[in-house]
């Protein structure tokens, strides 16, 4: 029987390595590897709860066997000593073992969830990464009060090193994909993936014959708080420029910096009536440039104030990316030669 358990338990590890390196969703990966460390051990039911970026709060990752209504308890739950077995392992670091979740005063303020789950052990592993950080918990429960036998310890901590790698794959993915596709400084899409949208805007436009628009803007007033105050402060009207866009736009727009003081807004499937969709455009633009032009503090006692000039393009059933971009540099430019804080839309005479 234990080389049998034993084969078993090499046959899932190889498994959920294998998924970790194919690329699986964490998701899927987690919820496959809390199935078979169930399935192995029939009397266990498995979580594994993810700490969030504010290195302070619990998130659920995976935990079908237990209700609905106990993992929404837990997702959010803060960590703390006496925060349950989970939220007491995240925060040291240490396995803690509840043998009785009835008597233990980790779990007095949390006997209803125990009810709800009809649970009365709870067994919780940190899962730490290679520098010791602490990624999140892997738990096991039981329905009647129980202790982990001293190999039964072992094998805890064999599956949260899993799921570490699990999560640790998953999260240097993510970032590897935030270096390649995110501005390092405002967080917003960079060219590489502004292009990438802009194409996919390209073909649902000719697949539903909804009109895009491509807005170009450039700040009028910015290079003086470089030359005036640093960079440092720059950067930080920029990070504030970044965010006042991004509250003008639904959340299937992009925002992105192409570079500097410029911007880009990709506005997706606006319609597919050309003066609605100009309508539209000229409103988002317009609110652009009421949110752009309040003013910015730079410090506890001075605020600073910038235009902004903003070209604009309407397209539909276009494949040249290159061309748009084109064009709306062209009519942001003319917007500057205008002043007066007005968006410009591109025509083939102003370019001239």
């Amino acid at each position: 029987q234990q080389v049998t358990q034993r084969t078993q338990e090499l046959q899932m590890q190889n498994q959920i390595l294998s998924q970790i390196s194919e690329g699986v969703a964490l998701k899927t990966i987690l919820h496959n590897l809390v199935m078979q460390v169930e399935q192995l051990n029939p009397q266990m039911i498995c979580s594994i709860l993810l700490l969030d970026t504010d290195g302070e709060t619990l998130r659920h990752g995976a935990a079908p066997s237990l209700p609905d209504a106990y993992n929404e308890a837990l997702d959010g739950i803060k960590t703390g000593v006496g925060v349950g077995s989970c939220g007491t392992a995240a925060v040291t670091g240490q396995t803690v073992i509840v043998s009785d979740i009835q008597t233990h005063p980790y779990w007095q303020p949390y006997q209803a969830l125990a009810a709800l789950a009809d649970v009365r052990a709870c067994w919780s592993q940190p899962v730490k990464n290679a520098q010791g950080k602490v990624l999140g918990t892997f738990a096991i429960y039981h329905h009647e009060p129980t202790a982990p036998s001293p190999e039964l310890l072992k094998q805890i901590v064999a599956y949260g090193n899993l799921a570490e790698l699990a999560i640790s794959r998953s999260l240097s993915t993510a970032q590897i994909r935030q270096l390649a596709f995110y501005d390092a400084l405002t967080g917003l899409a960079n060219r590489r993936l502004l292009e990438e949208h802009l194409l996919q805007a390209m073909s649902s436009s000719q697949r539903n014959q909804k009109y895009c628009g491509l807005m170009f803007i450039d700040l009028d007033n910015f290079k003086p708080v470089n030359d005036l105050f640093g960079h440092k402060v720059g950067d930080t009207l920029l990070i504030e420029v970044a965010k006042r866009l991004t509250t003008t736009v639904r959340s299937a727009d992009t925002v992105a910096r192409f570079g500097g003081d410029e911007f880009i807004v990709l506005l997706r499937d606006i319609d597919t009536d050309t003066k609605l969709s100009r309508l539209y455009m000229q409103q988002i633009a317009m609110k652009i440039t009421q949110e752009l032009s309040r003013p910015y503090p730079l410090s506890d006692n001075l605020m600073h104030q910038c235009a902004c000039s903003i070209g604009l393009v309407l397209f539909q059933n276009n494949n040249d990316y290159d061309e748009l971009l084109r064009q709306a540099d062209s009519a942001m430019y003319q917007a500057k030669r205008q002043g007066s804080n007005q968006p410009c839309w591109y025509s083939a005479q102003t370019a001239e």
